[in-house]
């Protein structure tokens, strides 16, 4: 079965804001004026906007952080240049927004950026920040491998009515494998049992940067 889904994108051109709205079967390529800052180079290969559809069982779908109930649901990942700052940090935006496929006001949202920091020891280092509308925030942090990335959290914490949800142990890694962006990622919940899924994403919207 073929899926099709709008979407409608808003990038920043500079002072002006350009909408576009695509219903999408093929790849499409929006073209950015930012440039990315040298140091974020080994995540080049993330950029783009794409789109994972991910099956589960009859009653739950493996998600990060937390799960689903219901038999599967559309993701689409984007990950685009950020604004160029004066001071601090460069970084790359980081979204991400899954619905589940039974329930379209059932989502999982997550906004944060990711940032690059160079080791003489070593590769360079990452770190992910996200705050979901479920009231989690994490800050991750892991290497960059050529066209892979490794992450575990290292920071944190959830609204109240939310934080009986956190799994006890987490770790994700995104990897390019040919046109492909997969994700995989493991998660140890609070009734201790372990549960893992690879997502494997399409990329429906090519960004073009300086």
């Amino acid at each position: 079965m073929h899926y099709f889904f709008a979407i409608r994108v808003l990038l920043k051109h500079n002072s002006t804001t350009v909408l576009f709205h695509k219903t999408y079967c093929n790849d499409f390529l929006v073209a950015t004026s930012q440039p990315l800052a040298p140091i974020l180079l080994p995540l080049a290969w993330m950029i783009g906007i794409w789109k994972a559809d991910v099956n589960g069982t009859r009653s739950r779908s493996v998600d990060y952080v937390t799960d689903f109930e219901g038999i599967a649901y559309t993701e689409i990942l984007t990950i685009s240049v950020a604004d160029v700052l004066m001071f601090g940090k460069p970084s790359i935006n980081f979204t991400s927004i899954a619905i589940n496929k039974n329930d379209s006001s059932d989502q999982h949202i997550h906004y944060g950026f990711l940032t690059v920091s160079s080791n003489p020891d070593g590769n360079p280092l990452v770190a992910l920040v996200t705050a979901s509308n479920f009231g989690q925030i994490m800050i991750e942090e892991g290497e960059v491998h050529s066209n892979s990335i490794q992450l575990t959290p290292m920071y944190r914490s959830a609204m109240p009515q939310t934080a009986g949800k956190l799994s006890l142990e987490l770790q994700r890694t995104f990897s390019k494998n040919d046109k492909r962006l997969v994700q995989t990622l493991y998660k140890k919940g609070a009734d201790g049992q372990s549960r893992s899924v690879s997502k494997r994403y399409s990329k429906i919207i090519h960004i073009d940067y300086l």
